[in-house]
C-alpha cells in the first residue's frame, strides 16, 4: 500500500507540567520533569502528526528513539513539543523533535523513527 504523508508537515503541542510527569514521581528524588515524560510527550506528538493521514486500520509503531534532555521543567512549567517529519521512506517515518518552554529555552531535542503497520497483521505477529 502506498501512503501518502507529506514530508516537512509538522506539529506542536502543549504540556502544562504536573505531578504524574515529575521524577519524584516514580523513582527519581527531584521535582522536575523526568525524560521519560519528555519522551512519551515527543512520542505522542509525532503520533498526533500523522494519525490522521493514515488509512483506516494502520497505526505507527516507535523503532528508534533519539532523546538528550538539556534543561528542568519544573511543575506547572508550560512546555511546547514540536514534532517536524523530516524524511519519508515508504514505511519509514523520520522525525526531528524539539521541547521548549515559554520563554524558547531548549528542555529535550530529539530524533524519532516510526514504522506504519498494519494492525490486523502486526497482533498476528506478536
Amino acid at each position: 500500500m502506498k501512503f501518502n504523508i507529506p514530508q516537512g508537515i509538522s506539529l506542536s503541542s502543549q504540556l502544562v507540567v504536573g505531578k504524574e510527569h515529575l521524577a519524584s514521581h516514580s523513582k527519581g528524588k527531584l521535582d522536575v520533569i523526568s525524560t521519560i515524560a519528555i519522551i512519551k510527550f515527543m512520542e505522542d506528538t509525532c503520533i498526533d502528526l500523522v494519525e490522521s493521514k493514515l488509512p483506516q486500520g494502520y497505526e505507527t509503531v516507535s523503532v528508534e528513539i533519539n532523546t538528550k534532555h538539556i534543561s528542568p521543567a519544573r511543575e506547572n512549567d508550560v512546555i511546547v513539543c514540536t514534532a517536524a517529519l523530516k524524511y519519508v521512506d515508504d514505511r519509514r517515518l523520520f522525525f526531528e523533535v524539539a521541547v521548549l518552554d515559554c520563554d524558547k529555552n531548549e528542555i529535550a531535542l530529539g530524533a524519532q523513527e516510526r514504522f506504519i503497520v498494519k494492525l490486523s497483521e502486526f497482533m498476528i505477529k506478536i
